[in-house]
């Protein structure tokens, strides 16, 4: 029984995109510009990050730019204001996807409009260890976003890779490793955790949208107890599973994010990476020692995962998000980090401290330059 409650999770968590529910985006006049997901060519290096070195899949190419805002800089970046607008930006329309291993999403411009390239943050989890700095780094996010419209006329379109809030990864691994042991305590301390998370969403979101995060970690919280009791009954972790509970902080971080943001009346949304990102495992597995930077053994799948990202943005739950007035706002993404899934479709991690790594992919995947 408990080994099948085991695979039931590593099954359901493949299937997340069909049970998670998409947050609302504003509708608008204009729509966004194209991008054409072939692997890009990027030319400026990464603000304090950096893929894997030997990677074969990099080519030698200098990763793109991230910008990775630490909690140290949002004061000062908060502080700025530039939010003028003007509304003279040219019309963009959606023409059909091509090829099929050259997808668009969003749309392309039909005329001689300059595209709007997308711009990618990444925040870790001391940036997001408590309520007040989750409404910072999603203002902060607005602001950003904002920034263009005095140059260009149109609002910069944005995507965040959130990290866990701080300290949960490791509550998580901790609550795994004392469910073989002691599985009423890991089970107590699996609640204090998803409770914790439930009253910064609370702090920070409507009620209403604070009820839908709740609804969804304590589904969450069902899941993962199911595993803790086969952790329970074996006296063992398998690797895969760790992996699987381990990543659930992300989850929780960005839903957490996109709540605050939607209930401030923003077009935004969030994006569960495993839904998208497809990665290789060629090393030995396991979640790694925290705060190395070493990823190889993991590798992004370049192909299916552009793919897999197109399709998402082409989903009809998307229109309103491709169909907004870039010039009074743009759409923010929200995107797991540290989570992908394997070829397979079984999740899985990019390590840890693999958040950083998730940015500098995603990064990629919408061509920042």
């Amino acid at each position: 029984m408990h080994l099948f409650l085991l695979s039931s999770l590593l099954a359901s968590s493949a299937s997340w995109a069909a049970q998670r529910p998409v947050g609302v985006v504003a509708a608008g006049a204009r729509s966004l510009p194209a991008f054409r997901m072939a692997v890009p060519s990027p030319s400026k290096p990464v603000d304090s990050m950096s893929l894997s070195p030997s990677s074969s899949l990099l080519n030698a190419e200098a990763p793109p730019r991230v910008n990775r805002l630490t909690r140290a800089s949002l004061a000062h970046s908060l502080a700025r204001t530039k939010s003028a607008r003007t509304t003279s930006s040219p019309r963009m329309v959606a023409p059909p996807p091509s090829k099929p291993f050259e997808p668009m999403f969003l749309s392309a411009p039909s005329n001689s409009a300059p595209a709007l390239a997308w711009e990618v943050h990444k925040f870790g989890g001391a940036s997001l260890a408590t309520a007040e700095l989750y409404v910072q780094c999603a203002e902060l996010l607005v602001s950003e976003s904002m920034r263009p419209c005095a140059e260009s006329g149109a609002c910069a379109p944005t995507m965040a890779i959130v990290s866990a809030r701080g300290g949960v990864t490791d509550k998580l691994i901790n609550i795994v490793e004392t469910s073989k042991k002691d599985l009423d305590e890991a089970n107590r301390l699996l609640e204090v955790v998803a409770s914790e998370q439930i009253e910064v969403a609370k702090a920070i979101a409507s009620s209403e949208a604070a009820a839908e995060v709740a609804r969804l970690i304590k589904a969450d919280v069902r899941s993962i107890s199911s595993a803790l009791q086969a952790f329970a009954l074996l006296k063992s972790v398998p690797a895969a599973a760790l992996e699987v509970v381990s990543g659930y902080g992300e989850v929780w971080s960005a839903i957490t994010m996109e709540s605050y943001l939607s209930s401030q009346g923003h077009p935004a949304t969030w994006l569960d990476a495993r839904d998208v990102l497809i990665v290789q495992t060629t090393g030995e597995g396991g979640l790694g020692d925290k705060g190395s930077t070493n990823v190889m053994g993991t590798d992004p799948l370049w192909a299916p995962s552009e793919v897999k990202l197109a399709e998402w943005f082409n989903e009809e739950a998307r229109k309103p998000l491709r169909d907004i007035d870039l010039a009074s706002k743009a759409p923010i993404i929200i995107v797991t980090g540290f989570v992908a899934s394997t070829a397979d479709g079984v999740p899985t991690t990019l390590k840890r401290s693999g958040s950083d790594y998730s940015a500098t992919i995603f990064a990629r995947l919408m061509k920042v330059q």
